[in-house]
């Protein structure tokens, strides 16, 4: 650039400086992004967020170039990128990061309160299906609960699941396993086949029911089973909804 001067006299002279246009810097501050408020710290760095390397990032929930989900507070924040080059020349870039909640409430899950040490594998299901996955004594692969390997007592299964929002829930259910009623049928007899009916009234505990042959209403009828040997069967139900079996011999 010339500046050039003319006197009084005509005289004139002229004198240039150098102006040099430098082009402001490229900076790239990310894409959106969207995190859980339990996350932890984050780093705002990476693949081509937060280029070139050596600007500052300022924002609700920054230190440094990490961001806490949980100091900025669920919400969507708008987090700066700003970079300066040599030459003095700044130019800042911004992302989103929009901060979510888990789900609070807990999910629909097919679980029963107890369940038998007899009883076969329990399919443990969830709604919506196959979000979750469990673990605990007993549970196999994430999905299945079997209540012999697990054993009798109450145990704890816990559920995770990833919630629509991205966010993973957590959640903890028991399930008691029941031992199987003691049950006796009494002892081995011979009856003749011309004997009187008798009450079958030696199971215990008290209140099962009787069946097998020559069995009728909790009553054995000799001159309906006819001669032989018969095993009959003493079934009995406890409080937990457990039932048991035990067997006699009569003949």
């Amino acid at each position: 650039v010339t500046y050039t001067f003319t006197d009084g006299t005509g005289c004139s002279n002229a004198d240039v400086r150098i102006i040099e246009v430098v082009g402001s810097p490229t900076v790239e501050a990310g894409g959106n992004l969207t995190v859980c408020i339990d996350a932890g710290l984050t780093s705002l760095d990476g693949g081509t967020a937060g280029t070139p390397v050596g600007g500052f990032w300022s924002g609700r929930g920054v230190t440094g170039s990490l961001f806490d989900p949980n100091a900025a507070g669920t919400g969507a924040h708008i987090l700066s990128y700003t970079f300066s080059n040599g030459a003095g020349c700044q130019r800042t870039d911004t992302r989103t990061v929009t901060v979510t909640h888990a789900t609070e409430e807990s999910p629909n899950v097919n679980l029963p309160s107890s369940v038998c040490i007899n009883d076969g594998v329990v399919t443990l299901r969830s709604s919506p299906a196959n979000t979750a996955s469990w673990s605990g004594p007993g549970v196999t692969s994430g999905r299945t609960f079997t209540p012999l390997t697990a054993g009798i007592g109450t145990h704890t299964l816990n559920f995770s699941r990833t919630d629509g929002n991205g966010c993973q829930t957590s959640f903890t259910y028991n399930i008691e396993v029941t031992d199987l009623p003691v049950v006796d049928a009494g002892i081995d007899l011979s009856v003749c086949e011309d004997s009187d009916d008798f009450t079958l009234n030696d199971g215990f505990p008290n209140g099962g029911t009787w069946s097998g042959t020559g069995v009728q209403s909790g009553t054995f009828r000799p001159s309906v089973s006819g001669v032989g040997t018969f095993t009959l069967t003493y079934s009995y139900t406890g409080a937990s909804g457990c039932a048991n079996t035990a067997t006699r011999l009569v003949t």
